[in-house]
């Protein structure tokens, strides 16, 4: 009887070790209720990622990688103006994919109408939105490269 005993207790140490080592680590784990990083939660919402600390919302992300940069750095207590900067990425990404798919299509429209004014200037708004969009994945891909 002892054996089991022991099993018993080996097995809820091992799991307390588990869930210290996972709650203090920026280790992504996916669960039922969202992806837990550290003591924070990553819930969708609507259409967005909402960021938790026990069910009260801290910020709101367009994007699932920025939710987890910014939950890695609440976990490493980071300033605010850093956090801030990722929002910023954030929606600047957001807004621009929505209008890139605009330009694209009004793009497409002058060319079957041989609108070359509309056209050409279809395309330079495209391509300016396109390098704004790039830069800011580019500033959200170096915040997640440093986190994890």
């Amino acid at each position: 009887m002892s054996i089991k005993k022991d099993k018993k207790n080996l097995a809820i140490k091992l799991n307390s070790i588990a869930n210290i080592t996972v709650s203090s680590a920026l280790i992504p784990v996916v669960t039922n209720k969202g992806i837990s990083i550290g003591s924070y939660m990553i819930k969708p919402v609507d259409g967005s990622f909402s960021i938790t600390d026990r069910n009260f919302e801290l910020y709101r992300t367009y994007n699932k990688t920025a939710a987890m940069i910014i939950a890695g750095m609440l976990n490493k207590k980071i300033r605010p103006s850093d956090i801030q900067k990722v929002l910023d990425a954030d929606r600047i990404a957001f807004t621009m994919r929505n209008e890139l798919d605009t330009f694209k299509y009004h793009y497409n429209k002058a060319i079957e109408n041989n609108d070359d004014c509309k056209k050409s200037i279809m395309s330079a708004r495209y391509e300016c939105a396109n390098n704004r969009y790039l830069e800011a994945k580019q500033s959200l891909k170096e915040s997640y490269s440093k986190l994890f």
